[in-house]
């Protein structure tokens, strides 16, 4: 008799085996993805807040009045349509911060995020 192939107990260990092993890796990897989008969006954020803190260092504005990221944008502190790490795009006008002191110091304070789906374009109108 020809024994040619595999037989079907070793065929399900092998099925077994690679079931363990996606058991174990594919939470590692969907970890692994989620904590770089988070650093991500993260490293946008301080970007921004960064962009916001030399903005009311350098101009004249009102403390404790809630600032429009197309503000920055117009004043050429922060570029075109910042992208989220799932592609999502910043809205210029409903993401606000504020500006207020702290001892000597100006602290900025993010109110709200606010992305719009990709695709969005901000419109930040003319001056």
């Amino acid at each position: 008799m020809n024994h040619k192939g595999f037989s079907l107990v070793e065929l399900i260990v092998v099925l077994v085996i690679l079931a363990l092993l996606m058991i174990i890796a594919v939470p590692i990897f969907i970890n692994g993805f989620n904590t770089g989008r988070n650093r991500s969006d993260r490293a946008s954020r301080d970007m921004i807040e960064a962009a916001a803190r030399d903005f009311a260092n350098n101009e004249s504005i009102s403390m404790n009045r809630p600032i429009t990221l197309c503000r920055l944008y117009r004043s050429g502190y922060i570029g075109a349509n910042l992208k989220t790490a799932t592609g999502d795009v910043f809205d210029y006008r409903q993401t606000t911060f504020t500006v207020r002191f702290e001892g000597r110091q100006r602290v900025v304070e993010i109110n709200n995020w606010v992305t719009r789906s990709e695709g969005f374009e901000n419109n930040c109108g003319e001056a």
